[in-house]
């Protein structure tokens, strides 16, 4: 399997997993309107009538931890997902049915299963000047592993809302201990040489250093992010560099995605 660099191999690994939870918006109301989940989890909000929508921004809820939402009220069929990556006491709302149809999340440190690990992480990220941007995602187990449905999904520029996504291709795998890259087409011959797969814009690495990157198992499941969903800042701090113009290799003692970015940026080699 080819790679950006060489990296060192890693040891089996522990890793917490994530839940996909669904709220149906229907007959002017959320259902289930209250929610206790773990940081990391992703909430599906599902129309199924009316028009509505979800706002959960901190202009609305100053008390909120994060902002959330999507947009202005819609009619018709939609659907919106939010990973949670900020504990805390979250309220929402819908703007045209504000005085009675609201929801509530608690949201709490998730807690660590202690298995072997069996899923995969982001293992570098590149952030360099114009199209030079890749990913490469890592195995870590023992055995080739298919990631056919696995899901990187990029949040530009503050969005709570996926702006692009890449769904691996069925019949794709990574061998044991081995790693896929993917590139921006229009990056520089080198990189395209050590890329499994690469195409043009928009793509899910079109990202300038303030976009956060999830990885999603087939069931939405999150495995690792880079960045805060949500957070409009021009890039995140990530030792003596950032998520901008800099190559982020994960360090060798890291064993396992991380849900936590508070944490995940203390994870990195510059």
């Amino acid at each position: 399997m080819k790679k950006i660099y060489t990296l060192a191999a890693f040891a089996l690994s522990f890793l917490a997993f994530a839940t996909n939870h669904a709220v149906s918006v229907v007959n002017n109301s959320y259902s289930p309107a209250t929610l206790a989940i773990a940081v990391g989890d992703t909430v599906t909000w599902t129309q199924v009538n009316g028009v509505h929508n979800v706002n959960g921004s901190t202009s609305t809820y100053a008390s909120n931890p994060a902002s959330f939402g999507n947009g202005a009220a819609a009619g018709g069929t939609w659907t919106y997902h939010y990973v949670f990556t900020v504990p805390g006491s979250y309220q929402y709302q819908c703007d045209p049915h504000a005085s009675f149809m609201t929801g509530s999340i608690t949201v709490t440190a998730a807690a660590m299963t202690v298995t072997p690990c069996t899923e995969f992480f982001i293992s570098e990220y590149v952030e360099g000047s114009g199209y030079n941007k890749a990913l490469e995602i890592y195995n870590p187990t023992g055995a080739t592993k298919s990631i056919a449905g696995y899901t990187l999904a990029l949040f530009s520029n503050g969005a709570t809302t996926t702006t692009n996504t890449f769904v691996f291709p069925a019949g794709t795998s990574i061998a044991a201990h081995g790693t896929y890259v993917i590139a921006h087409g229009s990056g520089v011959a080198a990189l395209l040489a050590a890329a499994d797969t690469s195409y043009g814009y928009p793509n899910v690495v079109s990202y300038n250093g303030n976009d956060a990157v999830v990885l999603l198992t087939p069931t939405n499941d999150t495995l690792d992010i880079i960045g805060i969903v949500g957070d409009t800042v021009t890039n995140w701090t990530v030792g003596s560099g950032s998520t901008k113009e800099y190559t982020l290799v994960r360090k060798v003692a890291i064993e396992k995605g991380q849900l936590d970015w508070a944490s995940g940026a203390t994870e990195w080699d510059v």
